[in-house]
């Protein structure tokens, strides 16, 4: 599994129990490296130590919604369950012991082999996850199955179709109603679902802006031309990137001059905004409220 967390296992104990968490019986993890793991890498860390267990659910049980998410790569916002998530059309709903939760699935959920592990299939668990989580989640993963081409929106809208019963079916609906491949990453994502959330005007996505030569100026996460807003997602990070060297006196001087040339030629204003304020929300909002994006205008 790409990204698993192995290191931060053993099946035997390397230190005083105070210095461990069981993950499994016989598999441990480090805590002070367990503490250092983000969520969806602790989750993985769960996963690794079932197939090192040698144990799963049985009565054909695939891991399913955000336990086959972290397996397919979607992204998520928020937290993550500590039980492992499986589901199986024979699982009478809801069966759950300490280290996982059973829950029944459609006779004709398709499910696949990733790293030897059965899952879920990765259309099948992003239109759960746009049923069941949060909106702004839902539209993460949404953006990010049709960028990397997982899916069509048409696909997608199927998905959610065969299961006209399903709880969250109007919640994914508003998930694929708002989807954008445009959306770059997580964070630009996220950014949009709080203007969405919040009925802010929304922006067009991913414009391209020359000088009068020709010449590239920059290419904008949000732009916002009636009123005269540019807006730019930890733009800073994005552009140390190109840097040759990565010196953050340089890659501050560079984005203020990008700014500044982005600003002339347009005669537009640049706001811009990093993880912290998409995901508290209302430093975001004050961002854009300061250059004239208020709710409901």
């Amino acid at each position: 599994m790409r990204g698993a967390p192995a290191d931060s296992l053993s099946r035997r104990s390397r230190g005083s129990q105070a210095d461990l968490i069981r993950l499994r019986r016989g598999v441990y993890a480090r805590r002070d490296q367990w503490r250092g793991l983000r969520p969806e890498l602790q989750h993985l860390a769960r996963i690794c130590a079932s197939r090192a267990c040698g144990r799963s659910r049985g009565d054909g049980a695939a891991l399913a919604r955000e336990s086959a998410a972290i397996i397919h790569g979607l992204p998520m916002i928020g937290p993550l369950p500590d039980r492992l998530q499986y589901a199986s059309p024979g699982a009478s709903g809801g069966e759950v012991n300490a280290v996982s939760r059973l829950l029944p699935a459609p006779e004709a959920t398709p499910v696949e082999v990733v790293d030897g592990l059965v899952v879920v299939d990765a259309v099948h668990t992003a239109a759960e996850l746009m049923r069941r989580r949060p909106f702004r989640s839902g539209l993460v993963t949404a953006d990010h199955v049709l960028r990397e081409g997982m899916a069509t929106v048409e696909e997608l809208t199927g998905v959610i179709a065969s299961g006209s019963r399903r709880h969250g079916n109007a919640r994914a609906a508003l998930c694929l109603r708002y989807a954008d491949p445009a959306s770059e990453s997580v964070g630009e994502s996220l950014s949009r679902a709080v203007m969405i959330e919040h009925r802010l005007p929304l922006p067009r996505l991913q414009e391209t802006y020359r000088a009068q030569d020709g010449s590239l100026l920059g290419r904008v996460d949000f732009v916002w031309p009636e009123h005269g807003v540019i807006g730019e997602f930890d733009g800073a990070v994005k552009y140390s990137r190109q840097l040759a060297v990565a010196d953050p006196w340089r890659t501050a001087q560079a984005e203020r001059l990008r700014e500044n040339r982005l600003e002339r030629a347009t005669g537009m204003r640049l706001v811009r905004w990093i993880w912290k304020d998409a995901f508290e929300t209302e430093p975001l909002l004050r961002i854009l409220a300061s250059v004239g994006l208020l709710p409901g205008h």
